[in-house]
């Protein structure tokens, strides 16, 4: 195991080495150091994440999990408490203000620049933890709420200690949704439960590289839903239950298919073939569907529906937010792998921050060096 593993950094050298753990150096490469004992750091590591388990209990939760491995919970609801939100305060408001204006200011100098090691990315870096600082502290949850719900403790690729809160057991669910349904009676409409898989904070990333990401992916879910007929036919129906009975659209799906999103390159055959089966005239489209079998109307309703997908975003707002929720869910169901459809060229990586590139640095797979 290398020395910097995420494990080791959680565990910490020093207390490997107080319990004898034994570590092996590279004479001529001072980086290269591995830990001996891999079971001895996965001990420590084991006990340290475990002394951390009564101070979140102790903050309310129903339960608290651990997991040094990176892994989901089985047996999880795919909805999750979501913590309330106080309008920042007048003084909160003019320092969050000042401190944007000082990020913009200087992700536009750092964009024309062509330094790789400016220094002003440390300051970058500074000024937007003070911002998520100040944002942070309006945040709380609801007491009553979090009976029913828990946290899953980590541990990052950085080696630092991460907890996942207002997960729900699929056991808890039908009481979380009671509970919403009458604070939604008693505070018009609020909500304290959100159907994502996952929390998600806006990004680092400029706006426009994280657009142009999730039109990436994007594409990719569209690709593979024009395809899928029975994922095809679940988005049709979702979508419409939520019209009719909830009187809501999902985010990110319009299945009256305005294709705003536009044909991207690898849809241009689907899409010909599409439009070249049914009639010219409008007037005859209905008459020509209603004489086809069921299996032509679900593959056409397949490629159709796909059409309708639009997941391009900023992250920088609750709709973007809302859009990644719905990109997550259907990734999930269609085991989307995006190596089979992206790649990252050198436009990605000159225009991500140092401090995003060191972090893709830490979490690419790299061969061990032979120790001598």
């Amino acid at each position: 195991m290398r020395a910097s593993d995420r494990l080791v950094r959680f565990v910490g050298i020093e207390a490997y080495e107080a319990r004898g753990g034994a570590i092996r150096r590279d004479l001529f490469d001072t980086e290269c150091v591995f830990i001996e004992n891999p079971a001895l750091i996965a001990e420590l590591a084991s006990a340290k994440i475990g002394a951390a388990v009564s101070d979140w209990a102790g903050k309310g939760w129903g339960w608290v999990e651990t997991t040094l491995d990176g892994g989901r919970l089985e047996g999880l609801a795919p909805s999750r408490l979501q913590p309330e939100w106080r309008d920042p305060t007048p003084e909160e408001t003019v320092m969050m203000q000042q401190l944007q204006e000082q990020i913009d200011a200087l992700d536009t100098a750092l964009e024309e620049s062509s330094i790789d090691d400016d220094p002003r990315w440390s300051d970058r870096d500074d000024l937007e933890g003070a911002y998520e600082t100040i944002r942070q502290n309006a945040r709380g949850w609801n007491a009553e709420m979090m009976k029913h719900a828990g946290v899953l403790l980590g541990v990052d690729h950085g080696g630092a200690l991460i907890a996942t809160e207002g997960l729900v057991r699929k056991a808890d669910q039908k009481v979380l949704d009671a509970m919403r349904r009458q604070a939604n009676e008693s505070t018009e409409g609020a909500s304290d439960i959100d159907t994502s898989l996952e929390s998600r904070s806006a990004t680092a990333l400029p706006k426009a590289l994280a657009r142009q990401l999730t039109s990436n992916r994007t594409e990719a879910i569209r690709s593979i839903v024009s395809g899928d007929p029975r994922i095809a036919l679940a988005i049709c129906v979702a979508a419409l239950g939520s019209r009719v009975v909830r009187h809501a659209t999902p985010a990110g799906i319009g299945i009256s298919v305005s294709d705003t999103f536009g044909p991207s390159d690898g849809e241009t055959n689907s899409t010909a073939q599409l439009e070249s089966v049914l009639p010219d005239a409008p007037a005859d489209i209905l008459a020509w569907c209603l004489a086809q079998d069921c299996e032509a109307l679900l593959t056409l309703m397949a490629g159709f529906v796909a059409r309708g997908l639009d997941l391009a975003h900023e992250d920088a707002s609750p709709a973007d937010k809302d859009r990644q929720t719905t990109a997550d869910i259907l990734a999930t169901a269609l085991a989307l792998d995006m190596t089979a459809h992206w790649s990252a060229h050198m436009e990605y990586w000159l225009r991500l921050s140092k401090a995003r590139l060191l972090e893709e640095y830490e979490q690419a797979p790299r061969h061990a060096a032979a120790v001598r």
